[in-house]
């Protein structure tokens, strides 16, 4: 059984001060919330994501060394400065590849897949 209360989704760098002031003020006030930095692709952040056969919404999984989420249960979607990607364990060929394709960012599938965005914590008041 899936929580009435879906996760916020937290996309960003991990030095990222603002989105820790937004992490903290969502776990105040009770969400479930996970954040991701893309750049960690690879052992730090394995993720997984289907839609079609009469979908309206992506499924599938976003794993990090400290949690797994459902993209069915991401309610909304705070995107604020992601760190660059790095690819550092590919040959420079195939980082090159993976670099030209990281440039689909996510939040062109969010667009898609319905979670509300995020404002800013000095705009929410």
């Amino acid at each position: 059984m899936r929580p009435t209360q879906g996760t916020v989704l937290v996309i960003t760098s991990v030095k990222d001060a603002t989105a820790n002031l937004v992490i903290n003020a969502l776990t105040e006030r009770g969400a479930t919330v996970a954040r991701v930095d893309p750049a960690d692709i690879g052992p730090g952040l394995t993720f997984s994501a289907r839609i079609g056969a009469g979908r309206t919404r992506w499924t599938g999984r976003l794993s990090t060394s400290s949690r797994e989420v459902a993209l069915e249960d991401v309610q909304s979607v705070y995107y604020r400065r992601p760190s660059l990607w790095r690819f550092n364990e590919l040959d420079t060929q195939a980082r090159e590849f993976a670099m030209r394709g990281s440039k689909a960012r996510p939040e062109r599938i969010d667009r898609q897949s319905g979670p509300l965005p995020i404002r800013e914590p000095s705009r929410t008041q």
